[in-house]
């Protein structure tokens, strides 16, 4: 684990809490602590999905604060919405009965006069800052997702591998005309789509039941003529 800090501003809301922002990415994972009795948010970097590093991260920061406070520290996390879905939220409430914040990425507050670079130690100061911001009281910092149940994002899941199946057969299909298309300008003929497509020799026969799913599959085509056999 490599730390690193920034110092923040202190406020009252962060004097007995201690804010942690995870950035989740598939190369690695950078945590993100603002202890309540620090000014600095310490980054430390963690192998990807390493749940048992940041569960040790949060318990030693944890004991730290409560020894500065000389009494209980809250844990408040929070990390974007992606790709790796809700998992972590779940497993930071099971495991260490903490209370986890899903971000919108997009919701983010942006200073679009500035450059803006985008790293995972950025992201992750950013995510603490927004954290802070949302628990003194500050809405508009950020939009929280709601953590659905295991069986709700199963159901998105296959809504959306639906969605990818038929994006994907849209490019087939469209694959499949602009080919037959070729294929009628250079031979001068125009196959149906009624037959499966043969190759023989660099030449095309169409004839069977295969190309009448190529023509479900492109019904905007239509065959002029239809022949049986090769050409």
């Amino acid at each position: 684990m490599s730390p690193w800090n920034e110092t923040v501003a202190p406020a009252s809301a962060e004097r007995s809490t201690l804010y942690v922002a995870v950035e989740i990415s598939r190369k690695g994972w950078v945590v993100g602590i603002k202890n309540p009795a620090s000014e600095r948010i310490g980054l430390h970097s963690l192998g990807a999905a390493d749940v048992v590093g940041v569960k040790t991260l949060i318990e030693n920061h944890q004991a730290k604060a409560e020894q500065a406070l000389g009494s209980e520290a809250r844990v408040l996390c929070c990390y974007e919405a992606g790709y790796e879905g809700f998992w972590l939220a779940r497993w930071l409430d099971e495991f260490m009965s903490l209370e986890t914040v899903v971000l919108d990425p997009a919701s983010l507050l942006v200073n679009r006069k500035a450059k803006q670079r985008k790293t995972d130690r950025i992201d992750a100061r950013k995510m603490v800052r927004a954290l802070l911001a949302h628990d003194r009281g500050d809405a508009a910092v950020l939009s929280q997702v709601r953590i659905p149940s295991v069986e709700q994002e199963d159901r998105k899941r296959l809504l959306r591998e639906r969605h990818r199946l038929v994006k994907e057969r849209t490019s087939l299909s469209n694959t499949i005309k602009g080919l037959l298309k070729i294929e009628e300008r250079q031979q001068g003929l125009v196959y149906p789509l009624v037959h499966p497509i043969l190759v023989h020799g660099g030449r095309i026969a169409l004839s069977g039941r295969r190309a009448a799913s190529l023509f479900e599959m492109a019904p905007s085509v239509e065959p002029k003529h239809s022949f049986g056999g090769t050409r």
